[in-house]
């Protein structure tokens, strides 16, 4: 075994690499183009008085702190790396929708058209927020960021923080927050040095092994051919399980030592296998 060495702060004088994640992602922008299929959206009902500015602080703040939400993705040398804005504020205009009528199904799809909207990561920022005022003390905020900046982990992260800087900015207090002794820059550098020569080649044949034989896509019985290229022209269905079954699925979940996910993901795969007739 090898020992894995730590991530250290690296300098921001020379070219930063993308990590392989993000990476993956850039390829796969580069070969389909500008598209929202990659993007993560987060949408709050805000009731009560609402501090603009301070929301407009607050997220500031965040991307000032989080340097992976100032970054853009540019060509080098025929090689992407990641450039990193010095300063970047947030505005947040407020759309007005009171006297429209039916203001609520106007939002959803106003929220829809800016989900699907394209980031254009080599110019533009990967974290776009949109806000509009349905009530006198009702609004709902949209932020979406593109996949290669965030996961569905750091939405959790950025709400909490969210609210800590909007807090700290109405009561005139400090933010506790603890420092941030690396950045994502940082991981990519050191993802990029560690896995090199014998750590990567251990890696690649280790895949290379087990997905040896992989099966070709499902033949699912479709009512109609595939599209020769992928669209992402999908719908969604939606399913509520009962009280039980999902106390029940939570515990097997447990007991198997895997998450809920895992364990509903595993149900589908069987579906798919029973469908198909493939394993």
């Amino acid at each position: 075994n090898l020992a894995v060495p730590a991530i250290v702060p690296v300098s921001r004088d020379a070219d930063i690499p993308l990590s392989w994640a993000q990476e993956r992602l850039w390829f796969v922008n580069q070969l389909e183009g500008e598209s929202g299929a990659y993007t993560i959206d987060f949408t709050l009902r805000l009731l009560g008085n609402l501090n603009v500015k301070a929301l407009e602080h607050a997220f500031t703040q965040i991307v000032q702190r989080h340097e992976v939400l100032r970054t853009r993705f540019e060509i080098k040398d025929n090689k992407p790396v990641q450039v990193i804005d010095t300063n970047t504020t947030i505005t947040l205009p407020v759309a007005d929708l009171q006297n429209l009528p039916d203001s609520e199904k106007l939002v959803e799809q106003l929220i829809t058209e800016e989900i699907c909207k394209p980031f254009d990561l080599a110019n533009g920022s990967v974290l776009r927020v949109k806000m509009w005022q349905v009530a006198t003390d009702e609004h709902v905020l949209l932020f979406a960021i593109h996949h290669i900046a965030a996961d569905g982990w750091s939405m959790s992260v950025l709400i909490g923080e969210l609210s800590a800087y909007y807090r700290s900015f109405l009561t005139s207090s400090s933010v506790d927050l603890p420092e941030l002794p690396i950045q994502y820059a940082d991981f990519s550098v050191w993802q990029r040095q560690w896995l090199t020569n014998q750590v990567l080649d251990r890696q690649l044949s280790y895949w290379k092994q087990h997905l040896t034989g992989a099966p070709p896509p499902l033949e699912l019985p479709t009512d109609r051919p595939r599209p020769a290229v992928q669209t992402f022209r999908g719908g969604t269905e939606e399913l509520r399980l009962d009280p039980l079954v999902t106390q029940q699925l939570k515990k097997q979940s447990q007991e198997s030592g895997s998450t809920l996910f895992m364990t509903l993901l595993a149900g589908f795969v069987v579906l798919m296998s029973r469908y198909s007739g493939q394993t």
